[in-house]
């Protein structure tokens, strides 16, 4: 086994050994933790410099595995820390075939101070060696969380560069600080939808009336329901827009500017009722903006952050009026290259995986599924240039209709 010193440390490694040349920061963690510390850990992780971070950290705790985890994805070098000789089976270490890649591209490095390789089991003992000589080689020590008076805290005592993301005791706070984020993120998230409700253009409205027969009274229902879900907001909370009674129209700029701030709101649970009424509010009344990317906003947005409700279409009058993901599929599809339409936004590309996962799903959770859904696959699969689907399809709405389209 290869040997190295490093800070008067002697210790084993696998691997690229300039990695431990390098600057390093450690990454530690008491075995047990309250819950809360892996988002203050990921938040860490989401925050380092991934041209400028090398992180040891070890795999005893949870909180250690998850770490490492997050830095091979993150393509951040890792310097694995045993409590144990390093085997000469790495397949008893059960690395992840990502971890591998790194260890193989010099991206991970495998280190002990166990030189004696009959050790095989980590001890309490060989534990508290491996935290000692993490301590010891790297610059900068991040503590996950420790309790006050555990084996962690005792071996930092009078070590400098510790930064910890949770204390013992701080659960309360740190849990009143992530409710007022969440409440914060949700009251702005409101606020730009009925920025997006009320600004909407009149013009298209009346135009929509007129072609549809009269007002979408699925749509005003789904408006209802906001209403009775939406926080109360004081004067003092309004936007400059939302103390007039006839606010001014959202201009495609302004439109955009609102989702992009949106979409910027971390804290907000997805999926939601708001998350449905933003997109619902976009697709009705906002997708044919010509210089909107609809199917890049819908990608950004979150196909995987649908509702079970969002598939389901609403009787209404007797009349079935479409689902939120129809008209999302509908606006779509429009992006597909067509002899019979112009393009709503020449820089817009269709998406035909995008399409696919609406599509298949829809198809799968329909109980009867009516021609547009088979239309659209058959469109789809001349798209792809798929003969057996384009023949499946075909058949399924009859010779005529497949002609015609």
């Amino acid at each position: 086994m290869n040997t190295i010193t490093i800070k008067n440390k002697t210790l084993s490694y696998l691997g690229d050994a300039s990695m431990l040349l390098c600057p390093m920061t450690a990454f530690l963690c008491s075995h047990r933790v309250p819950d809360g510390v892996s988002n203050a850990v990921r938040r860490w992780v989401d925050g380092l410099d991934t041209a400028n971070t090398c992180v040891v950290c070890g795999n005893l705790s949870g909180e250690e595995r998850f770490v490492r985890r997050l830095l091979i994805e993150r393509g951040i070098p890792v310097v694995l820390a045993l409590a144990n000789a390093i085997p000469d089976d790495l397949a008893e270490l059960r690395l992840s075939p990502l971890e591998m890649t790194a260890l193989q591209t010099g991206r991970m490095v495998i280190i002990s101070p166990i030189i004696d390789s009959s050790i095989k089991d980590a001890s309490g003992k060989t534990s508290a060696a491996r935290n000692l000589l993490m301590i010891a080689i790297v610059e900068h020590i991040v503590v996950g969380f420790m309790a006050e008076s555990g084996n962690l805290a005792r071996q930092l005592l009078g070590v400098g560069n510790v930064s910890v993301l949770q204390n013992e005791g701080q659960d309360e706070v740190r849990e009143t600080d992530v409710q007022k984020a969440k409440n914060n993120a949700n009251s702005m998230g409101w606020t730009i939808y009925r920025r997006l409700k009320e600004g909407r253009s009149i013009d298209e409205d009346n135009l929509e009336k007129a072609t549809e027969g009269g007002s979408d009274s699925a749509s005003d229902a789904l408006d209802q329901t906001s209403e009775m879900v939406s926080p109360n907001t004081s004067s003092d909370d309004l936007m400059p827009w939302e103390t007039a009674s006839n606010a001014h129209p959202v201009s495609s700029f302004e439109m955009r500017q609102l989702l992009a701030q949106y979409l910027k709101l971390s804290d907000l649970e997805k999926p939601s009722l708001l998350h449905s009424l933003i997109l619902f509010q976009v697709v009705k009344h906002y997708a044919h903006f010509p210089d909107f990317n609809f199917t890049a906003f819908f990608s950004l947005w979150g196909p995987k952050n649908l509702r079970p409700e969002d598939w389901k279409a609403t009787k209404v009058n007797e009349v079935w009026m479409p689902s939120l993901v129809d008209r999302v599929m509908s606006r779509l599809f429009k992006a597909m290259p067509s002899k019979f339409h112009e393009p709503i936004n020449r820089e817009e590309r269709f998406d035909p995986q995008l399409a696919h996962m609406l599509l298949d799903e829809a198809l799968q959770r329909a109980k009867k599924p009516n021609k547009r859904l088979f239309q659209r696959a058959l469109n789809l699969a001349y798209f792809e240039r798929n003969s057996e689907d384009i023949a499946k399809y075909r058949e399924l709405l009859g010779k005529d209709a497949a002609h015609h389209s």
